[in-house]
């Protein structure tokens, strides 16, 4: 059976553990890495267009990527010098050069909307409503004020009574949408951060 990832954290709160969500996300990023390596940049990543399909077994999810209206071709990539600048995606997974209409590299930007799409994945709530100044969340980390951002989302946890991810999950996530997109992890990075060396569901 087909399962929208939206559907699947609509309610606050973890939808799956951490040891589910690393399952999951690894999944998700395999996929767009394979992507990546052909020179296709999906550019508008969030749970909408995640399907997860199971047998039944919620420990055997597998992970479809879906919707390639906005993707960025090898011709398209060539044509610009890797750089793109079409303003495409969804706003609270869009990254901030594509909201200030500024050129990006297809990486950069899938990037940041998979590490919105991680964080909502492991706690069912948006990290930020949009990556602008005038949010006060997004605002923070602009600022480079890390801590009290993460002191901020704690906050908001616990009034959902939300457990508190690792430390491992916060540093991954923070790497993956810092506000430049040259300062964000790569695909490769992300693959082999430390949070991909902890449990998994067996």
């Amino acid at each position: 059976a087909l399962v929208n990832f939206y559907h699947l954290i609509s309610i606050p709160g973890r939808p799956f553990s951490e040891k589910m969500s690393r399952y999951i996300f690894k999944q998700i990023l395999t996929g767009v890495d394979i992507c990546h390596k052909k020179e296709y940049f999906h550019r508008d990543i969030k749970p909408a267009n995640i399907m997860l399909t199971h047998n039944g077994d919620s420990k055997c999810f597998n992970i479809k990527l879906t919707d390639f209206g906005y993707v960025a071709s090898p011709e398209e990539v060539h044509m610009n010098n890797s750089k793109l600048k079409f303003t495409v995606g969804t706003l609270p997974y869009m990254a901030p050069e594509i909201i200030r209409k500024r050129s990006y590299t297809g990486e950069a930007i899938d990037v940041f909307s998979l590490g919105v799409c991680f964080f909502v994945l492991l706690l069912g709530l948006e990290p930020f409503k949009w990556a602008e100044r005038q949010d006060p969340f997004y605002n923070l980390l602009m600022k480079g004020d890390y801590v009290q951002y993460w002191q901020c989302i704690v906050k908001q946890l616990q009034e959902w009574n939300i457990a508190v991810p690792s430390q491992e999950f916060v540093d991954l996530f923070l790497r993956m949408i810092m506000h430049e997109g040259t300062n964000r992890l790569t695909l490769s990075q992300v693959l082999s951060h430390g949070f991909f060396n902890g449990e998994y569901p067996s």
